[in-house]
């Protein structure tokens, strides 16, 4: 296979590709038994697709896409707990019980966890705030109370579980 070739075959497989995935957007409709035969049958495409591909690129480097460009994370909340009032009616200990129901033994992406948090809070009514959620989820980690990877100011880009005991 030249270049040329190569190209078009690369046109023409991304296309398929694009093609795909818009046949499995329909087929997520699908009842249960045909969803997972169609599945199958996509995931071997893909895998086929990739392997051709993948062999274009070794002889080709130049024609395998650029990643697109990474935005950098940007703060999600700069809110401080100390700065935080909160509602008559809400605890530091009612807000903290609702976050640790939300955890759990992996690690799990903050943003995901102020989201559980927050529905939680509109559930019961709370005038709570994501960034005052977040705010106290950087308080917990700061008196060693959860587990954190990453800067917690950075709600997409961090991570929280419940301290993990050590063995005897």
């Amino acid at each position: 296979m030249d270049r040329e070739q190569a190209t078009e075959v690369q046109k023409h497989l991304m296309e398929a590709n694009a093609a795909v995935g818009r046949a499995a957007n329909v087929a997520i409709h699908f009842d249960t038994e045909d969803r997972k035969i169609f599945t199958a049958l996509l995931r071997g495409f893909y895998f086929e697709c990739d392997e051709i591909l993948e062999r274009i690129y070794f002889n080709f480097p130049d024609l395998r896409p650029a990643p697109p460009p990474q935005e950098p994370p940007e703060i999600s909340s700069e809110l401080r707990w100390a700065d935080v009032i909160l509602p008559a009616s809400v605890t530091a200990a009612d807000l903290d019980k609702i976050i640790f129901s939300k955890l759990g033994k992996r690690l799990m992406k903050t943003a995901r966890i102020i989201h559980d948090v927050m529905v939680e809070c509109q559930r019961l009514a709370w005038p709570i705030t994501p960034d005052i959620v977040g705010a106290r989820i950087e308080e917990l980690s700061d008196d060693d109370r959860i587990d954190t990877a990453g800067d917690l100011r950075y709600w997409g880009n961090s991570e929280i579980r419940l301290i993990l005991e050590e063995p005897d």
